[in-house]
């Protein structure tokens, strides 16, 4: 049987005390065996180096001499997936022209995975899912996010605002080992500015209106608008009078198109040329495109508003007393009036002064016929 100079003290140097030798005494010979103990400390993103160099000493425990024997064990601390990719931050929001170009870039949704190799960023594989994911795409490496290209951008198929697609709510996934391990999912919010590309324009039915007003009047009744549209939803459509307002009578409200008459005292078909005024308006919403057109014809109807007048007013007239019943003394006669045809009728009066002549048509008379005078002799 082996002696006491036999027995010895096996240790270990090194490790951080991540490792343990076992066993720890033993006689003649022995298996030895090191086992971690902390396991948590052998993290691979952590450490310094993944190589550590252990020391395991066979020292005899009982001899003077004290003889040892050192064995130098290297331990390798491979790399495994245990983390997953990480985005630069929790999600993305961002805003784009409806019209931008494909090829655009949208965002960059990069993430960084803590492992090495394909475990870790050199591995991480990107992709893109959605609602309306087809009208982009992820570069599958870099995360660049970009507009799919397409043949008519703020219109058709393409991206649109005012198709009623304003907003996409859309996710990245990156995945690390070439996209087969594990992933991560990042939201991603893309949201579409209106670009003024659609013109200001009258819809069909309504490129003709029609109204009637009184002359003098101060307003249409009912009112008359004029009413374009415009597919984007932030254009502001402006109105304007272009061509047919006979001095300047009418005017339009450049914000409502409210047609409006401008100058009561030059509604008066004596004034006009004609009594319709046939305007053509442009409606336009500022984007630089060309204005829509309509027409706009008023009717200006005829007032009443004069009453008869005679020329001249006063008359003057004169008559022998003798003339006979039917004399005609002036082209009108003595307390004169005339009444026109319209609605509500108007009248004049002219003044009519018949001087009446004094004719010598009657002998002298005694009054009394029979006088008596008393004559003395």
């Amino acid at each position: 049987m082996p002696g006491v100079n036999a027995v010895f003290e096996i240790s270990l140097t090194g490790g951080a005390g991540v490792f343990a030798v076992a066993p720890r005494v033993a006689t003649g010979s022995t298996s030895v065996s090191i086992r971690v103990v902390n396991a948590s400390a052998l993290d691979y993103e952590r450490l310094q180096d993944p190589v550590i160099e252990l020391q395991v000493t066979a020292r005899e425990r009982s001899t003077p001499q004290h003889l040892s024997s050192v064995a130098v064990v290297t331990v390798t601390v491979e790399d495994r997936n245990d983390n997953a990719p990480v985005f630069s931050q929790p999600s993305y929001d961002v805003s784009i022209p409806e019209n931008v170009l494909g090829g655009a870039t949208v965002v960059v949704a990069a993430a960084t995975d803590a492992d090495s190799g394909d475990f870790g960023t050199r591995g991480i594989r990107y992709r893109l899912f959605g609602n309306g994911a087809e009208r982009f795409v992820v570069d599958e490496v870099t995360g660049v996010v970009e507009v799919a290209t397409c043949d008519t951008p703020g219109s058709g198929n393409c991206l649109d605002y005012d198709a009623g697609s304003a907003t996409y709510q859309l996710f990245v996934a990156a995945a690390d080992e070439a996209g087969g391990g594990r992933s991560t999912v990042a939201p991603l919010t893309v949201r579409l500015t209106d670009v003024n590309d659609n013109r200001a324009s009258f819809a069909e039915g309504y490129r003709n209106y029609t109204a009637i007003v009184d002359e003098g009047s101060t307003q249409f009744n009912p009112p008359l608008i004029v009413q374009a549209e415009d597919a984007d939803g932030s254009a502001s459509i402006s109105y304007s009078i272009v061509s047919g307002n006979t001095n300047d009578v009418l005017s339009i409200d450049n914000v409502t198109g409210v047609v409006s008459v401008a100058a009561p005292e030059k509604l008066d078909i004596s004034l006009l040329a004609t009594d319709l005024v046939v305007l053509t308006v442009a409606a336009t919403d500022g984007g630089g495109s060309l204005p829509d057109l309509a027409t706009v014809s008023v009717f200006v109807r005829e007032v009443n508003d004069r009453r008869p007048t005679f020329d001249p007013a006063v008359y003057a007239a004169s008559v022998r007393e003798t003339d006979p019943p039917g004399t005609l003394t002036s082209s009108a006669d003595p307390e004169v009036s005339a009444v026109d045809g319209g609605v509500p009728p108007q009248s004049g009066t002219a003044t009519v002064v018949v001087s009446v002549l004094d004719a010598n048509n009657r002998r002298p008379t005694f009054q009394p016929a029979v006088m008596r005078v008393d004559v003395p002799e």
